[in-house]
């Protein structure tokens, strides 16, 4: 039978070995006598005088420590006495030349295993330590089991503290504190949370997987609250060893595909009763909160952060989309990668300063983006290309985890467009743009002096060049474009005339029967009534 036992990782784990006997060929036999690896064991030293074996059973804890007795300086039954004195819990086989009645009642006294003579029989010492084994393993299973127990109730005490409210649940006593582990002189609340934003690798990080590198899993309680893993740490120890691990976290630069870079962690104060954890798990709460507007590579945001002190200061103003809209669709028109950037740090700022709620926030980018790509597809319908359809434009922009990631994402889009545009500086291509764009618009009330600055001219320039490139004046053009549509709404004979001065952006009938008989010679409805309307 192997006698292998796994961690909890399936690895294998071998109980440790010490042989002390002061015979060289003894000790090497004792090592090679039988498969101590089948066994269980693993040989992680031995000794050659009492003194030697008193200080590795203290040094190395062995599980199990074959002790011959006749051994020099120190006798191997005041080794086994003063070792159980100093709280060693492991076993003793001892092994004597001799079998004398004595020894063997002051070895049992001291909770010596077994009592073998030399020379030591094979099978009986195999058989010997195959119970050894099963004794620790079997121990070992009851005390994981209670540890387990025990570690259940203080989370599920932890769990009673954050979700009820403050002063509501009855604060245990002392004794009940340590039944539970949780009886310490220091407690500190830890929230963590581990996210995916454009990750090619989605791995998923749990607090466990962070805490277990710096402290043993006994120095914390961890639950699953409202989809995130809330930590109560437990002790002055394990919170230096927590401030070890933000440090880390603050210092280090993570690499894109890294899990460590999906994580992000608040802390309330530290505070000296169970019965104050509540309070700091809230603190953690809000912090939690914030986390939207934490700069790039920002993984902690704690209590006695600067970040913790700021506080929402009003609603979003509805009047700034329209102007960054505008300041945006200006920089495409004009090129400009710097106005672009100008204008998200104006955002930031703006967003920092207000720390309106996430929510909104994540609104208002959706429909500022959305009304930029309506603009520019009205404006170029060959560019729709360059955009995502709305309903990914939204998710993208929803999934996104910080007010950064979003404002990137408006800085790679509105680039390309800017990038796109600066293919098309030369004057007739920039010509083209317009009279594209006032064949699509002329039903509205243009004007050149708005129209001008939308493809990044002054007024009186761009007057000048329109009407070298087009042989006449700006009112000019848009008059002659609304009156050849009024022409064939006319012989369409759908619309009446004042419904048609309308839709061709005549302002009323009077005003339309006058420029139409103007560059027609006629009346619109003498034009209906003429046969080249037929």
């Amino acid at each position: 039978m192997n006698c292998l036992r796994r961690d909890a990782h399936g690895r294998e784990s071998l109980y440790n070995l010490l042989i002390a006997d002061d015979e060289d060929n003894i000790r090497n036999g004792l090592k090679l006598i039988i498969d101590w690896k089948a066994l269980g064991f693993a040989i992680a030293g031995d000794a050659a005088n009492g003194e030697e074996a008193l200080e590795k059973i203290a040094r190395l804890e062995p599980d199990l420590v074959l002790m011959d007795l006749h051994m020099p300086g120190i006798h191997g039954l005041d080794v086994i006495r003063l070792s159980r004195e100093r709280g060693y819990r492991g076993r003793f086989i001892v092994i004597s030349g001799y079998s004398e009645f004595a020894y063997a009642q002051s070895a049992i006294r001291y909770g010596v295993t077994d009592y073998l003579t030399k020379p030591v029989d094979e099978e009986l010492l195999e058989r010997q330590v195959r119970a050894v084994a099963a004794e620790i393993s079997r121990e070992r299973e009851d005390s994981g089991r209670i540890d387990r127990i025990y570690r259940k109730a203080g989370a599920a005490y932890f769990r009673e503290l954050v979700e009820k409210e403050e002063g509501t649940v009855m604060e245990p006593s002392e004794e009940e504190l340590r039944s539970m582990n949780l009886y310490c002189d220091l407690y500190q609340p830890v929230l963590f949370e581990s996210y995916h934003t454009d990750r090619a690798r989605k791995v998923t990080f749990h607090a466990e997987d962070l805490l277990d590198n710096f402290m043993k899993r006994d120095a914390y309680e961890c639950i699953t609250e409202n989809g995130r893993e809330a930590v109560l740490l437990k002790g002055k120890a394990a919170g230096h060893l927590f401030r070890r691990l933000k440090d880390r976290l603050a210092e280090t630069i993570m690499q894109s595909d890294s899990p460590l870079d999906s994580v992000f962690l608040t802390y309330g104060p530290a505070v000296t009763t169970i019965g104050e954890v509540h309070a700091s798990y809230e603190i953690a709460a809000t912090l939690l909160g914030k986390r939207f507007y934490c700069e790039k590579g920002q993984h902690v945001l704690g209590f006695d952060d600067r970040e913790a002190e700021t506080v929402s200061h009003g609603e979003l103003d509805p009047s700034r989309k329209e102007v960054w809209k505008r300041g945006f669709l200006d920089a495409v028109l004009q090129g400009s990668r710097r106005k672009a950037e100008d204008l998200l740090s104006e955002m930031e700022e703006y967003f920092q300063a207000l720390q309106a709620e996430e929510h909104a926030v994540r609104l208002f980018l959706s429909d500022l983006y959305l009304e930029i790509r309506e603009s520019v597809v009205h404006l170029w319908p060959d560019r729709k290309s360059l955009f995502e359809s709305n309903t990914d434009i939204l998710r993208t922009i929803g999934s996104r985890t910080f007010l950064y990631e979003i404002l990137d994402y408006f800085d790679r889009n509105i680039g390309a467009l800017i990038d796109e545009t600066g293919t098309r500086t030369g004057t007739g291509d920039a010509m083209r743009d317009v009279l594209d764009y006032i064949d699509r618009n002329f039903a509205e009330n243009l004007k050149l002096e708005t129209l001008a600055p939308m493809f990044g001219y002054n007024s009186a320039y761009f007057g000048k060049i329109f009407t070298r490139e087009t042989g006449m004046n700006f009112n000019n053009y848009l008059n002659a474009r609304r009156i050849d549509e009024s022409r064939r709404l006319l012989r369409e004979n759908r619309f009446r005339i004042y419904e048609i001065a309308e839709r061709c952006g005549f302002n009323n009938v009077d005003y339309f029967s006058k420029k139409f008989h103007h560059y027609m010679g006629m009346s619109p409805a003498e034009y209906r009534r003429s046969p080249e309307a037929d």
